[in-house]
C-alpha cells in the first residue's frame, strides 16, 4: 500500500512520542533513539510478513525505489545513507545511479543477491526486519572495507602518482632546457606509472596513457607535462575541451576488476565462507543493531572472541587471499564466479538502471577526431558538437524496464531532462563500470557500442523522473545540498549547451527545471552533506548516516538538520517555504517533534 508523505509525517509524530518498549534506548544518543523508535512505526513494517520460501527480495510492483546521485571519490558516504534508507523505508525493487553511484549500485545489487540476506539459518527464513538489518549492517561495513589497501588504492591512485612525481621533481625536470634531464624525467614517470603499487602492478593504470608516453606520441614529454598538470587540476573542467579528449591515469577496466572483489564477497559468491558469514549476520547484523552507527557495531564482541569489526575484516581478508592467489597464477580468470559479466539489473533482487551522457552522430565523430588530434599533439581544439541533437542522456538496464520508461516517461514529464531520455539497452556490469564512472577529468570519452561515445554519468543529478517512469510508487532520493556545481554545468557548456538549456536542466533558482521537478517528485530526500568533510572514511560515514531526511513537501522527517533553508538548496523544491520549528538536539528533553516543516 502506498502512503504519501503527509501520512508518513503523522505516523512519525505518533511513533516518536511512544517509547519503544522492546529496546533499551535510555543510554543511546538521541539520534539512535530516534532511529530505533522509527522502526516501531507501522509504515516501517512489512505488509506481507515473513517469506516462508525465502524467495527473491524483488517485487514487480516497484513500490519503493532508490535514486542515488554520484559524488566522485566521496562515494563512501553512499553506503551509510543507503543503510538508513533500508532501515527506514525497506528494501527497494528499483535503483538508478550514475557516475560513482554506478559503483554503489554494483555492490548494492550484489548484496541483495546474497542468499543469507533471506536465509536466517536453522531452516528459518528472515523476516522483513531481519532482512533490513542484515542489508544495512553490510552497507555500514563499507567504512572498514574501503580502508583495505587494495580497494583504497583505486581512489588515491592519481594523487599517489602525482605525489611520487613531485618527490622526484619530474614536472620541473620535464620543462628543463636540458634534453637529457627531460628524457630521464620521462623515464622516471613511466616507471612510476607501470609500478604504482607492488600487488596491483599496472592493473589500475590506463594502458593507453603508458602506450602514448612510451611509444606512440610524437612528443611524449609534452604529453607527460599535460598529464601531470591535468592530474594536479583534479575535477576542474573550466572551458578546456581537453578534459573530454586526453588520456588520464585511471584504467576503469582495472577499477572494475578490483571492485569485483567486494561485490562478489557481498553477494556470497565463492570462495566466501557462508557458514562464517551466517554467524556474522546472526551476531552483528541483528535487528537490535538497527539504528546504530558502524563505529558502535564494530566494537561489539562475538562468540569467537573477536569484535564484529575484527570478525568481518578477517573474513574479507581470507576471501581476498584466496582470490588473489588465483589472480597471480591465472591473470583475471580467478577460477571463481564474478559479478562483472552479469547483466545490469537482470538479477532477481533489484531492477538496476545506470545513466551516462552519450554523444552520437556528428558530435561523436567530432570528439573521436579530437582524441586523435590530441594524441598527435594538437592541444588547441574546437569541438563541433550540437547539444540539441548530438548529446543524449543514456540509460542502461533490462530491456523491459527501458521499454516501460520509454512508453511512460513522456506521459508523466515534459522537463528538459526527460526529453533527452535515451534507452541504451542491456549491458554487463563490466561495461557499465567503464562508462558511467569514467567522467571528464578522469577519462576521455569511451565507446558505448559501435556508434556512441559515453561521456560519463554527470548528466542525471536527480534521477526521480526516470524511476517514476519505471512505475516506482515511492522514490527515495539520495542527494546533497548546495545545487549542481560547476563540474556538471561546465561539461554541458563544453558540449554546446546554451545558458538557457543549462538553466532548464540544472538551475536551483528556476522553477520547473529538471532538478526542481526531480525534487518535487521525490517522496523523500536524504540531504547528505558529503562535500564538507575531508575524504575521511569515518567522517563521511557520519555525514551519510546522520543526514537530514526530507519529504517531498518539505517536512523534515528525521533529526540532525542544523541548517538554514538556503543551505539545503538542491535538496528541496524551489517553492518550498520555511516555517521556524523546534529543532531537536542532544540537549532536547524528549523525542517527539519534527525539526522544521515547509
Amino acid at each position: 500500500m502506498y502512503l504519501n508523505p503527509l501520512v508518513i509525517t503523522t505516523l512519525l509524530y505518533a511513533c516518536f512520542s511512544v517509547a519503544a518498549a522492546s529496546y533499551s534506548t535510555g543510554a543511546l544518543p538521541l539520534f539512535q533513539q530516534e532511529r530505533r523508535q522509527l522502526q516501531q512505526c507501522p509504515l516501517q513494517q512489512a505488509s506481507a510478513g515473513d517469506t516462508p520460501e525465502c524467495a527473491s527480495l524483488q517485487t514487480q510492483d516497484f513500490e519503493l525505489c532508490f535514486g542515488v546521485r554520484g559524488n566522485g571519490p566521496r562515494l563512501f558516504a553512499h553506503f551509510p545513507v543507503l543503510a538508513r534508507a533500508v532501515e527506514d523505508f525497506g528494501i527497494p525493487s528499483g535503483y538508478l545511479g550514475s557516475s560513482s553511484a554506478t559503483i554503489t549500485g554494483f555492490l548494492f545489487e550484489g548484496l541483495l543477491e546474497n542468499p543469507l540476506v533471506r536465509d536466517c539459518g536453522g531452516g528459518q527464513c528472515c523476516t522483513d526486519m531481519e532482512q533490513r538489518a542484515r542489508i544495512s549492517y553490510v552497507l555500514k561495513t563499507f567504512q572498514d572495507i574501503a580502508q583495505d589497501s587494495f580497494l583504497n588504492g583505486i581512489f588515491i591512485l592519481p594523487e599517489t602518482i602525482l605525489q611520487r612525481a613531485k618527490d622526484k621533481n619530474i614536472l620541473l625536470r620535464l620543462v628543463s632546457p636540458i634534453g637529457t634531464n627531460r628524457q630521464a624525467a620521462l623515464d622516471d614517470l613511466i616507471e612510476i606509472l607501470i609500478e604504482p603499487f607492488g600487488v596491483l602492478k599496472s592493473t589500475l593504470v590506463n594502458p593507453e596513457l603508458i602506450k602514448l608516453l612510451n611509444d606512440t606520441s610524437p612528443n611524449p614529454i609534452r604529453h607527460a607535462i599535460d598529464t601531470l598538470r591535468a592530474t594536479a587540476e583534479g575535477f576542474r573542467v573550466g572551458n578546456d575541451p581537453l578534459v573530454l579528449l586526453r588520456e588520464y591515469i585511471l584504467n576503469f577496466r582495472g577499477v572494475a576488476w578490483a571492485l569485483d572483489f567486494v561485490a562478489s564477497f557481498w553477494a556470497g559468491l565463492e570462495p566466501t565462507n557462508l557458514d562464517e558469514m551466517q554467524t556474522l549476520f546472526q551476531e552483528c547484523g541483528s535487528v537490535e543493531n538497527i539504528g546504530l552507527e558502524y563505529s558502535e557495531i564494530s566494537m561489539q564482541p562475538t562468540s569467537n572472541g573477536e569484535t564484529c569489526g575484527e570478525f568481518y575484516m578477517r573474513m574479507y581478508g581470507d576471501y581476498l587471499s584466496e582470490r588473489r592467489a588465483f589472480e597471480a597464477l591465472l591473470g583475471e580468470d580467478t577460477g571463481f564466479p564474478s559479478r562483472l559479466d552479469l547483466m545490469v539489473g537482470d538479477q532477481s533482487s533489484l531492477t538496476t538502471l545506470i545513466s551516462t551522457a552519450v554523444a552520437n552522430g556528428d558530435a561523436a565523430t567530432s570528439i573521436r577526431e579530437g582524441i586523435a588530434a590530441y594524441k598527435n599533439l594538437t592541444f588547441d581544439i574546437d569541438l563541433d558538437v550540437n547539444w540539441a541533437d548530438g548529446i543524449l542522456f543514456g540509460y542502461f538496464g533490462p530491456s523491459q524496464a527501458l521499454d516501460t520508461i520509454s512508453s511512460q516517461l513522456p506521459n508523466l514529464f515534459s522537463d528538459a531532462k526527460s526529453q533527452r531520455f535515451f534507452p541504451m539497452g542491456p549491458t554487463t556490469w563490466r561495461e557499465a563500470l567503464v562508462t558511467s564512472p569514467a567522467e571528464p577529468t578522469l577519462s576521455n570519452a569511451v565507446p558505448a557500442g559501435p556508434e556512441l561515445l559515453s561521456l560519463g554519468g554527470w548528466s542525471d543529478t536527480t534521477p526521480t523522473q526516470v524511476l517514476k517512469g519505471l512505475g516506482c510508487e515511492r522514490v527515495v532520493l539520495i542527494n546533497r545540498p548546495g545545487g549542481i556545481g560547476d563540474f556538471t554545468i561546465d561539461i554541458a557548456a563544453l558540449l554546446g549547451a546554451s545558458d538557457q538549456q543549462i538553466e532548464a536542466l540544472y538551475s536551483v533558482q528556476l522553477e520547473e527545471n529538471s532538478v526542481d521537478v526531480g525534487l518535487q517528485q521525490a517522496d523523500a530526500t536524504f540531504c547528505t552533506d558529503w562535500d564538507s568533510p575531508p575524504i575521511d572514511f569515518e567522517l563521511l560515514a557520519e555525514a551519510g548516516y546522520d543526514a537530514p531526511l526530507l519529504s517531498h513537501d518539505g517536512c523534515v522527517l528525521s533529526l540532525g538538520l542544523n541548517a538554514s533553508a538556503q543551505e539545503i538548496a538542491g535538496c528541496t523544491p524551489i517553492d518550498a517555504k520555511v516555517s521556524k520549528g523546534n529543532k531537536l538536539s542532544s540537549s532536547s528533553s524528549a523525542v517527539g517533534s519534527v525539526s522544521a516543516c515547509w
